[in-house]
């Protein structure tokens, strides 16, 4: 049970739960400021949106980038993002299907929140989900670039560099 708690904080970042709702509510800071109409029972839900969506869109990394994680030799960062040393997809401490389902209830649950925020800010929020959600995955997959293994000039977004083009000399009249 411990290992499977253990797995699941790593899936999420959980040692990170405090930075998502920081962010989130410094915007809606903003708002109070310029608008007024302050709520803590809004605050409350902004909390909740922005840990949910956030945490779901960390697991949404993992379950994307599973394989990938699969071959990744490299743990230079894996302390930090990774307090227990390990990924846990790859690892098999938990299954992608478990994965998937975590995602699917951290993000369904943050949509919910969100779709109950005031009109039109709902939808800015609902689209803004959507979107990240969606470039995370289609970057995740499209990605093309050398294997994590591959060594030192390799990029560390996975991309290969650009070659590198001379420019024509401007003619002299």
């Amino acid at each position: 049970m411990k290992e499977t708690l253990t797995a699941f904080a790593d899936l999420t970042r959980a040692h990170f739960f405090f930075v998502w709702p920081v962010l989130f509510c410094s915007g809606l800071a903003l708002a109070f400021e310029n608008y007024g109409g302050f709520s803590w029972e809004l605050i409350g839900r902004a909390v909740l949106i922005g840990l949910l969506g956030f945490e779901a869109g960390l697991v949404l990394n993992d379950y994307v980038d599973r394989e990938y994680d699969r071959r990744d030799v490299n743990g230079s960062l894996t302390r930090y993002w990774r307090p227990f040393g390990e990924r846990p997809i790859p690892a098999g401490r938990i299954s992608p299907r478990a994965a998937l389902t975590v995602f699917l209830v951290l993000a369904g649950s943050a949509a919910a929140l969100a779709a109950t925020l005031p009109a039109p800010h709902n939808l800015y929020v609902l689209t803004i989900m959507g979107y990240s959600y969606a470039v995370e995955y289609f970057y995740q997959t499209k990605k093309a670039g050398p294997d994590p293994a591959a060594g030192p000039g390799d990029r560390a977004d996975g991309l290969r560099p650009l070659p590198r083009r001379r420019l024509p000399r401007p003619r002299q009249p």
